[in-house]
């Protein structure tokens, strides 16, 4: 199973600043459900909102901006550094330096978490720092 966790202009959507917005409400116990893709893996988060900001100034839930292919994981961890990968653990984490890239004004991190030997699919999930990863455990 993997597991993700995020936390956190009328530019082309490569030059957009700042689109990922993340609400001040967390929880290190309670995380929400953000989203299900296609292969019924989760994206969860501490944060109880992450908003998406539309080159129009728009703002939508993040889930909606993935229904609607305006962004996705993939581009999202593309503008992370990748932290930890390790195969024995089935674990990945990627960190975001705010003042690095134009994502989001927020530092956040994100886990990966997958438990292979079991055929589950990996889940995703975003949060402000590394006590995600307990998410990851307590899936398994």
């Amino acid at each position: 199973m993997t597991i993700i966790v995020l936390i956190s202009s009328a530019c082309s959507k490569n030059q957009q600043l700042n689109v990922l917005e993340f609400s001040d409400n967390k929880s290190k116990n309670n995380y929400a459900e953000i989203y299900t893709f296609d292969d019924n893996s989760k994206l969860y988060s501490e944060f109880s909102n992450i908003n998406y900001i539309k080159e129009d100034g728009k703002k939508i839930r993040l889930s909606t901006a993935l229904t609607e292919n305006l962004i996705t994981i993939d581009e999202i961890i593309s503008k992370m550094k990748v932290e930890i990968d390790s195969e024995n653990d089935n674990l990945k984490w990627y960190s975001f330096d705010a003042n690095k890239n134009n994502l989001s004004d927020t530092d956040f991190v994100v886990v990966k978490c997958s438990e292979l030997e079991n055929n589950k699919n990996d889940n995703v999930i975003f949060g402000s720092t590394l006590d995600i990863v307990q998410k990851c455990f307590d899936e398994k």
